[in-house]
């Protein structure tokens, strides 16, 4: 990863670190799913694929637990998987576009 890839990655995690403000709730909106949920709730999905496509960590258990934690909770709720697409397909696809931008730019992570 060269020093821009990781001042980018930085950047991201530090942008995600105000979201860990759940504070021993299950969902930004206490018990049940709030409007906030729903709105980051790409993140839940999204930033796992993208570490898995990637090989780096956005939303590391350790330094984000709670965002971590909300993450897992958010996406298995069965209302929410059922919309999500299906990540076997989903990652393939992201690895063509990610190669598309790789071959027209070279600070892609």
């Amino acid at each position: 990863m060269t020093e821009e890839q990781m001042k980018t990655l930085k950047e991201v995690q530090d942008s995600l670190k105000p979201l860990e403000e759940l504070k021993g709730k299950r969902f930004f909106g206490g018990e049940t799913i709030g409007y906030l949920d729903m709105v980051i709730g790409w993140i839940a999905f999204l930033c796992p694929t993208y570490e898995e496509l990637l090989g780096v960590t956005y939303v590391d258990p350790n330094s984000m637990p709670l965002l971590h934690a909300w993450c897992q909770e958010y996406t298995n709720v069965p209302l929410v998987k059922e919309g999500l697409p299906p990540r076997e397909k989903l990652l393939p696809y992201l690895k063509v576009i990610r190669e598309k931008l790789m071959s027209s730019s070279s600070t892609f992570p």
